[in-house]
């Protein structure tokens, strides 16, 4: 991928993540693809001991180990025009089983330099963080703040290390229950020791165990 190409997907990035979106079923989330930094800070998921050189793969694994959606109907994946970058979307399923038009998250992936892929960013019609930005330096404690929708009000924020799927913290909170996205903010503590590339982790829906919509992006864990 070039070095223009590189800075527009960069660009395109942070602009998804910023913008957010109204809630609505059918309104797809903003084009996600990864934040500016090297590879190894914008990778979310998988590990480098499960590393997958198929990105449909990466996704699948993403949303089941990091996630903890079983089964999830994925898109195909779709490449860049630049190579090296692509998008794959996770829609919800029925009662029944059947593959539903929603969209539950879409995920941005990356082409390391090992051939390997990762994914970078989950952007989700049904929560979106405004504070703090993608690969943002955090202290603790960290306010996150975003709007959001899910079952009953239930959005769940979670502060990760790299690769973890156990949170160093967690907090749930309430938002919208409607058609709207609403207002949500939190404080969460976590060991200044834990200094280092982290991720901030969404999840919307029925509870911690149960995710109808999730969120996440890579930030920088910082001590005081």
């Amino acid at each position: 991928m070039s070095g223009v190409g590189r800075a527009v997907a960069c660009l395109t990035a942070v602009a998804a993540l910023a913008a957010g979106c109204n809630g609505d079923d059918d309104e797809q989330p903003p084009e996600p693809a990864p934040p500016a930094s090297s590879d190894e800070d914008r990778a979310l998921w998988p590990p480098p001991d499960a590393a997958t050189s198929d990105p449909l793969q990466a996704a699948r694994s993403f949303v089941e180990d990091y996630i903890g959606v079983q089964d999830p109907p994925l898109s195909d994946f779709l490449e860049s025009e630049y190579g090296g970058t692509g998008t794959v979307a996770v829609h919800g399923r029925g009662e029944d089983g059947r593959r539903l038009n929603a969209l539950v998250s879409k995920l941005s992936l990356q082409q390391l330099d090992s051939g390997d892929w990762v994914v970078t960013v989950a952007a989700s019609p049904q929560a979106n963080v405004t504070a703090p930005g993608p690969l943002g330096e955090v202290t603790s404690p960290v306010r996150i703040e975003g709007r959001g929708r899910g079952f009953e009000g239930n959005v769940v924020l979670e502060l990760r290390e790299q690769y973890s799927v156990e949170p160093l913290a967690q907090q749930p909170v309430t938002a919208g229950s409607g058609e709207r996205l609403k207002p949500f903010s939190t404080e969460l503590t976590f060991d200044a020791e834990d200094a280092g590339v982290g991720a901030i982790v969404v999840k919307t829906g029925s509870g911690i165990a149960v995710a109808d919509g999730f969120a996440a992006f890579p930030v920088r864990l910082t001590g005081d």
